[in-house]
């Protein structure tokens, strides 16, 4: 094993996962924040190690139990697998601000899209829908990883699913999000996630070059 290259790579993931989850909207205020990290005059390489000596935290689970954390992390839920999350996230954003000037043109996307709670709500019916764009996909999505490009470029891959299924959403998921008790109650997310994953499985399977592109990017990690 070349253990510097293992380190390097790490460093190079690290940066990746800690600047693609955020999207600077003003150009120029854009262009400063890339010139200033290319020029690390702000802040300089992560200081990263493979043997890191910090002191320990707790656990995963020890933080769900203090709120820290989202009660669907576990022991087993990684950066990997939070950045494939987030850059789904990320590309609902986009979708937003897309959608803000155009919003007459397509109002019911936009009520989607401005209700609190749509984005994450989007996150799990796009994750249950997965095995369509991916069908090696595991029942357990953690195992499910982005590599090389799809790092740096999660919300820009992630895009165009969440442009394809934007005409459905408000019949398919709004009902649950108008309906408090409907998010507490699992049987009716599942069934809610179910319906959506059948309603949008054409549409995704549309979309033949993101599906390439989704395929090229993600990593399955074998048990």
């Amino acid at each position: 094993m070349d253990v510097f290259g293992v380190h390097e790579r790490l460093i190079k993931d690290y940066d990746a996962f800690t600047t693609s989850l955020v999207h600077v909207r003003d150009p120029q205020v854009a262009e400063h924040v890339r010139a200033e990290r290319e020029g690390k005059t702000r802040w300089p390489d992560p200081w990263l190690s493979l043997d890191p000596a910090f002191k320990p935290g707790g656990t995963t689970a020890d933080l769900v139990a203090e709120g820290l954390l989202h009660p669907m992390c576990n022991d087993r839920t990684t950066a990997a697998h939070l950045l494939l999350c987030g850059g789904l996230a990320k590309a609902s954003d986009l979708r937003r601000e897309e959608l803000r000037g155009v919003r007459g043109q397509k109002p019911r996307q936009w009520e989607f899209f401005d209700q609190p709670g749509s984005t994450w709500l989007l996150v799990a019916a796009l994750a249950a829908a997965l095995p369509v764009i991916l069908p090696e996909c595991p029942d357990d999505r953690l195992r499910v990883h982005f590599t090389g490009q799809g790092l740096a470029l999660a919300g820009e891959i992630w895009l165009p699913f969440v442009e394809a299924v934007g005409p459905r959403l408000d019949r398919c998921l709004t009902p649950l999000l108008r309906d408090p008790r409907g998010l507490r109650r699992s049987d009716a997310v599942r069934d809610t996630l179910s319906r959506f994953r059948d309603e949008v499985t054409p549409d995704l399977e549309d979309r033949l070059e993101a599906n390439a592109r989704f395929r090229h990017t993600v990593r399955v990690v074998r048990s």
